[in-house]
């Protein structure tokens, strides 16, 4: 089972900023000897998850195209929110990613890149920490609270930055706001400089619920530009809703009045 869950970390890794792993680069971050990582690599490539180039390195292979391709033409729910992430980008200008929970942590599956700089570059593979990212709250407060409680006790939570929230009591508060209001918000808690806020959908008929977030400068243009961020995302999540069944998203309507939203966001980013 351990050789399987390091093939499967093994295939995180993969992104546009790491397109291909060596045997030497696999060896270094999961603790294998160079033998070990040698004959992880050789039985993953015998099977087609992932293929050697010429350069002796490893890249995604054609097994992994498939099960990509598989999974996009048969999930409704992926293929909503990615076109909901291409509107966002159009309204607000910030590029908009596309998340999953895998354990503790979300991985991007998707980047939609926008015209505005946001000083920072994450791309699709990436992992990040469930407890620091707007996307990673967001996902946890779809689960039952008890659900959540328990993945968030099951090991020692990741510190990413000085604001990041590690305390399970302040973390399930934190959960328990965001499933009343269906919006989660980071202050610096992943990236010093950087807010970001985030929904999540929920389709009956998939097995994986995804987050739709959006980061900006913090501080930059103070809170109106996350409410703006915010009402983007929950009217996309809105409309995704009335499509794929979410009923939690279905049975709201778009925000008409932004006071209390902007009250909301300026007093967590008064406390955080």
């Amino acid at each position: 089972m351990k050789t399987v869950r390091t093939a499967i970390q093994l295939l995180t890794i993969f992104s546009s900023e790491t397109p291909a792993v060596t045997v030497s680069a696999a060896a270094a971050r999961f603790g294998l000897t160079a033998s070990g990582s040698s004959r992880l690599l050789a039985s993953m490539a015998a099977s087609g998850l992932i293929q050697q180039g010429p350069d002796r390195a490893y890249r995604p292979g054609p097994l992994a195209y498939k099960l990509g391709l598989l999974y996009h033409s048969h999930n409704r729910l992926a293929e909503l929110v990615n076109q909901g992430a291409r509107k966002i980008v159009l309204e607000t200008g910030l590029s908009c990613w596309v998340s999953v929970l895998t354990g503790t942590e979300v991985m991007l599956i998707s980047r939609f890149p926008g015209q505005v700089d946001q000083g920072f570059h994450v791309d699709a593979g990436n992992l990040l920490p469930c407890n620091a990212s707007a996307a990673g709250k967001a996902l946890l407060a779809r689960m039952p609270a008890d659900q959540a409680r328990k993945l968030l006790s099951s090991g020692k939570l990741p510190v990413w930055t000085k604001r990041t929230k590690t305390d399970l009591p302040e973390l399930l508060v934190d959960l328990a706001n965001v499933r009343e209001r269906g919006w989660s918000i980071i202050v610096e808690e992943l990236f010093l400089g950087l807010t970001s806020v985030a929904v999540a959908l929920s389709a009956p008929t998939e097995p994986t619920p995804m987050a739709l977030s959006i980061s900006m400068p913090s501080g930059s243009r103070g809170a109106n530009q996350v409410v703006k961020a915010i009402v983007a995302l929950r009217r996309s999540a809105i409309e995704i809703a009335g499509m794929i069944g979410d009923e939690f998203w279905a049975t709201r309507t778009p925000a008409s009045d932004t006071t209390t939203l902007t009250r909301e966001v300026k007093k967590y980013i008064g406390h955080s």
